[in-house]
């Protein structure tokens, strides 16, 4: 499994197998003050082989800011087939909301996707954003 595409968004949705997606690849969010609680839109293309179809493995998605970890999001993950046409790549799209993330410090944070299966722990893509004071 691949990240195609990686990305925060202000809103997104999956719609008959394809990604709709509004306001992406922001690189920074103003809050009037910390701490402050936000909500964050990830959004992903996921290159999935042919083996990897019937497995189910967690996407974990960890939250960092500057200096310390904010938490993390597990969201369980299957292939779905259904607008598969045989011979041509499996992508799968997805959106996971990331609610009421508090947010501590000004700066640099990340969003980390990992692909997690038994004792396997794969890194899929790095997201990063600032958070800034409006």
């Amino acid at each position: 499994m691949r990240a195609v595409a990686a990305m925060v968004a202000h809103s997104a949705h999956v719609e008959a197998g394809l990604l709709y997606v509004e306001g992406a690849g922001w690189e920074w969010a103003k809050l009037p003050g910390l701490p402050a609680t936000h909500n964050v839109t990830f959004a992903a293309v996921f290159g999935v082989e042919p083996d990897e179809v019937d497995r189910t493995p967690l996407i974990r998605i960890e939250i960092e800011g500057p200096t310390k970890a904010l938490g993390h999001v597990d969201h369980p993950f299957t292939a779905n087939t259904i607008h598969q046409i045989p011979g041509t790549p499996i992508h799968e799209p997805r959106v996971i909301e990331l609610t009421d993330i508090t947010f501590v410090e000004w700066g640099l944070h990340r969003l980390t996707v990992l692909r997690l299966e038994g004792d396997e722990r794969q890194e899929l893509a790095v997201v990063e954003f600032a958070i800034v004071q409006a």
